[in-house]
């Protein structure tokens, strides 16, 4: 039905004449091009009239279209801020074209250049508006925008990232209603790109669009999706009323993760996401800085934990133009020779000696002082500077220990840390190669520390290039043993000759009867297959004390020496005592008790009572004491009070049992705790409960027997030992 216009708009034209109403009608319905007539009021923008092009070009009928909102050619992708603008214009009686992804009755996108203008008569706001819908093809959309890439992702149909930073800068610079907070979702679907490499493009794809599908879903557009790269997702929330409210759309994106997606048919597989959350409160902040401060929090959350978010905060911030900056400074920092190697001795568990060095890299930055790898060494291997750090590493720690034989100061192997980045170069083995030969190191006083990992996520090339290396003489070590993988078959490697017990299971090895049980599984494991064994982190006599006796043959660690510079190492190996002295002659293989009682006075009268007998005697207040004491020195037999603050008698003994379990174990209390006794001896924990007060004679009779029976087992076992070794 054609527009009836008023007396004004319906004047006569300059030729005289009035054109019949159903002329204008077939003349608008014979133009090639969409036209419709909407009317501008209070109850918004209505079609009023429709031309046969624009009812055939969107599927719907005349009828359908009169009355409705003259946006409803629009759809769940049409870029919001070009429909505001669209609205902006028709209420003013303000011309304007735009390019807009329009959609058909049936939700077909097509791209059709919308052109608007006030009808004679309307330039005044609340008129009548003639608008024209004209399809274009990516060529015509290219020449109009002055752009050849689209504002939408050929994939999904989703906006891409320039559209996405088109229509937030849009948003904020119209202003934010007051109390109201745009907040911006930056979505990473994580190992999709695993999808790819195994079944194909064409599968990832299919997740990618039954996500923004399902992202769709959730929003029905109270939000701006885009799709800003391969397997990243924008979702922008232009005005929340609480903060709180985007909590409940992350957690409904989480969940889509819960149910398995199907790549392709037959084919199932779980995937996670990491979200970063950008909220901004100043009306002149701008797309870019949202989307910086999305893009931080993702990787944050990427850092932690999968299927998880993370909302930018100031110190994130902070951090991360701290790291920029550490990243520029970097790249100077060997031209201005702010590298250089500091070196922690080892020493031989048996002896004290120093029998290695390992050359670890300090950065003295002119502003931050001396800084450790932890802080530098990530952000080398970001940067790919990783190679000439670890290069200037391998050469200066070969020219450094060159010198010191060349001096007679030390002549020891110096290990140096191997990044995987250095491992997989086919050069390699020849930078090694040549470092030895410029410094004039031989092979064997080099050793190379690689971690499990490394080994593992570079198999077969590592086994070639670390198999060549140690054909020359080169040392190979797996640093960090025990934190990586699990399967131990590639310490079958032939290159591998040392295993470093990482200085997590040394801390509390003498405490603790899980870490003391792995060390000595190690160890034992490391010598059945010809391998040395250093401990890292050794820290205290204790700990220094337990590793020797457990024959462990290397000890490294702040006990010793921190790391050194080299006029430190220098001063010290001019003052540094090259062995130790055993026990003296006067406790050479006597026999050694243990007392623990928490009271002082029980403890002295228990040695007055065995004052007279051939033992050796140690007193500890505590648990914790007594444990120290058993790491330093070789005991026979233990009697310990059950009732102590801190540890029990029995969870002592327990641990002694664990720990050290030739030893003798003994409980004596005065109170019996019928229960927790027997539950004791049942285990093994003790040998013997005795109660106070004691008869001093049967004391002595029963520490005697309990020496006995140490001597019987000690003897047997060496007797089997004795078998094993005859029948080899």
């Amino acid at each position: 039905m054609l527009l009836h216009l008023d007396d004004d708009r319906s004047r006569k034209r300059s030729t005289g004449g009035s054109l019949p109403e159903t002329l204008l009608s077939s003349a608008l319905d014979a133009s090639a091009s969409g036209v419709l007539i909407a009317e501008c009021g209070d109850s918004g923008i209505r079609i009023v009239f429709a031309n046969r092009t624009l009812a055939e070009r969107t599927g719907h009928s005349r009828e359908e279209l009169l009355g409705r909102d003259f946006a409803v050619f629009c759809g769940p992708r049409t870029i919001r801020s070009t429909i505001e603008r669209l609205d902006d214009a028709a209420r003013c009686g303000r011309s304007h074209r735009e390019m807009l992804l329009a959609y058909s009755r049936d939700g077909t996108p097509f791209w059709a250049d919308f052109t608007l203008s006030p009808a004679h008569g309307s330039e005044q706001a609340g008129g009548h508006m003639v608008a024209t819908l004209d399809p274009v093809d990516h060529k015509q959309r290219a020449e109009r925008t002055g752009d050849a890439l689209p504002f939408h992702d050929g994939l999904t149909g989703l906006l891409n990232r320039p559209a996405l930073e088109r229509e937030i800068d849009y948003f904020l610079s119209r202003g934010l209603p007051p109390g109201s907070l745009p907040v911006l979702l930056l979505l990473d679907i994580d190992h999709l790109g695993a999808i790819n490499h195994i079944m194909g493009h064409a599968a990832g794809d299919r997740v990618l669009w039954e996500f923004s599908s399902q992202l769709d879903s959730i929003f029905q557009g109270d939000a701006i999706i885009a799709r800003i790269g391969g397997d990243e997702f924008g979702v922008f929330l232009p005005a929340l009323e609480e903060a709180s409210q985007v909590f409940g759309y992350i957690d409904r994106i989480l969940k889509l993760f819960d149910t398995p997606y199907t790549p392709r048919p037959g084919h199932r597989t779980f995937l996670t996401a990491s979200i970063g959350v950008s909220a901004l409160d100043r009306p002149a902040d701008r797309a870019s800085l949202l989307l910086q401060q999305a893009a931080l929090a993702q990787s944050h959350a990427k850092d932690s934990v999968r299927n998880s978010y993370f909302v930018f905060e100031e110190e994130l911030d902070r951090r991360s133009r701290d790291r920029a900056a550490l990243r520029l400074d970097l790249c100077n920092a060997l031209e201005r020779a702010e590298m250089e190697l500091h070196f922690q001795p080892q020493v031989n568990a048996r002896t004290r000696s120093i029998c290695g060095l390992e050359a670890l890299l300090r950065w003295n930055h002119p502003e931050l002082g001396l800084l450790g790898p932890d802080v530098f060494i990530p952000v080398a291997e970001e940067t790919g500077l990783i190679i000439e750090l670890g290069a200037f590493a391998l050469r200066e720690a070969c020219r450094y220990n060159h010198s010191l034989i060349e001096r007679r100061l030390l002549d020891v192997p110096v290990a140096v840390n191997i990044s995987q980045t250095q491992l997989v170069r086919e050069s390699f083995f020849n930078e090694v190669m040549e470092a030895l030969e410029e410094t004039g190191l031989a092979a064997d006083r080099l050793e190379l520390e690689v971690t499990e990992s490394m080994v593992m996520d570079t198999m077969s090339r590592a086994r070639a290039q670390l198999g060549s290396l140690k054909e020359q003489g080169v040392r190979i070590a797996i640093d960090d043993f025990g934190t990586g993988y699990s399967n131990l078959g590639y310490l079958k490697m032939e290159p591998v000759r040392t295993l470093k017990i990482d200085k997590t299971f040394i801390h509390e090895v003498t405490r603790q009867s899980s870490d003391a049980g792995i060390v000595r599984a190690i160890i034992a494991m490391a010598h059945n297959l010809d391998m040395s064994v250093v401990a890292e982190g050794v820290e205290t006599e204790s700990q220094a004390s337990f590793l020797q006796r457990n024959r462990c043959d290397v000890l490294q660690g702040f006990y010793f020496n921190k790391p050194l510079t080299c006029r430190d190492l220098e001063n010290h190996l001019h003052d540094v005592q090259r062995g130790q002295a055993g026990e003296s002659a006067a406790t050479e293989g006597k026999r050694t008790l243990l007392l623990v009682d928490d009271e002082r006075n029980i403890l002295r009268a228990l040695a007055r009572t065995l004052r007279s007998t051939e033992y050796r005697i140690l007193q500890a207040t505590s648990g914790d004491e007594a444990l120290d004491l058993l790491a330093r020195e070789e005991v026979h037999v233990i009697i310990s009070d059950q009732r102590m603050p801190e540890m029990t008698g029995i969870e002592l003994l327990r641990r002694v049992k664990d720990i050290y379990p030739d030893i003798v174990r003994i409980i004596l209390s005065g109170y019996t705790e019928l229960a927790t006794v027997t539950n004791a001896i049942n285990r093994g924990s003790i040998y013997r409960f005795l109660t106070k007060p004691w008869q001093e004679k049967e004391l002595r009779e029963h520490v005697e027997e309990a020496f006995r029976h140490f001597d019987a087992n000690t003897a047997g076992r060496e007797q089997g030992a004795g078998r094993d070794n005859a029948g080899q």
